[in-house]
């Protein structure tokens, strides 16, 4: 019997659309897309320090439950706060690995 037959496409599919309703910037632009539609009103909206007064907001929000959680709860605002440690961690190790990755570093 012949070998089965393999289909390869003879072009890229289309970029799949971002949540703003437009497709990515090509990688080539050195831009980003940022896939959170409220971050990225803000950043389109408000700029860099938009987006760092958000991001100092959302920690402060978060460190502010941990205080309230840890009146009656030590414990568990001490889980919760290492929880968030490990977690922003990962996200920023992350987004460091893409970025190196984009540049060719490895």
């Amino acid at each position: 019997p012949p070998p089965p037959r393999v289909f390869l496409p003879s072009s890229p599919p289309p970029p799949l659309p971002s949540p703003l309703g437009t497709p990515p910037p090509p990688p080539s632009t050195g831009q980003f897309s940022e896939s959170n539609p409220i971050v990225a009103h803000i950043r389109n909206d408000l700029g860099l320090i938009g987006m760092i007064a958000y991001k100092l907001i959302i920690v402060s929000i978060v460190m502010l439950i941990a205080n309230i959680i840890s009146i009656w709860k030590i414990n568990t605002s001490r889980s919760l706060l290492h929880f968030g440690t490990l977690a922003v961690s990962g996200v920023v190790s992350y987004s460091i690995l893409l970025m190196m990755s984009y540049q060719g570093w490895f």
